[in-house]
């Protein structure tokens, strides 16, 4: 999932983030099966995986800024979902990051239709102040580096719950 060779080597702890049927309460769960994101999904107790675009990712990327998450990375598919070269990639996301570091969504979402784009959000990186980071996908899988930044990961996702 992490394409850097400097991240590789950290050790990561998949999780799962949740959501209510009603969309007003957001928690997350343990992943070390790696199992799919659906297979969280449980209709009889109304909890559900969130689901999330391009522009809710990005969305997310910025209000991780307000909680001390900054964005480092963004990897990005074409519109078919599939890798793009990695050249273009790494570029596109540079661009990207540069946009949400500065809190510009609008630039952030122009960018995904640059050369070789349209482009898909697959997940966000984040970064905090003392070098933990966090992963989040498209279906509120993320993986961490440790467990401080969680609580802020997830006081940032609550804010799109309207949208999952």
């Amino acid at each position: 999932m992490v394409a850097s060779e400097e991240v590789s080597e950290m050790v990561w702890q998949a999780m799962q983030l949740m959501r209510d049927a009603e969309r007003t309460r957001l928690w997350y769960v343990s992943n070390d099966s790696h199992l799919a994101p659906r297979a969280f999904d449980d209709k009889v107790h109304g909890n559900f995986v969130p689901r999330w675009g391009s522009t809710a990712l990005l969305h997310l990327a910025i209000q991780a800024r307000a909680v001390h998450l900054d964005p480092k990375r963004v990897e990005l598919r074409d519109v078919a979902l599939m890798p793009m070269d990695p050249e273009v990639a790494e570029q596109a996301s540079k661009n990207i990051v540069e946009a949400l570091r500065s809190d510009d969504l609008d630039a952030a979402e122009e960018l995904l239709d640059g050369p070789g784009g349209p482009y898909v959000v697959m997940s966000v990186e984040l970064e905090s102040e003392d070098g933990a980071r966090v992963v989040v996908e498209r279906y509120g899988g993320f993986e961490v580096t440790e467990d401080d930044p969680i609580p802020a990961l997830v006081s940032a996702a609550a804010t799109l719950l309207s949208i999952s």
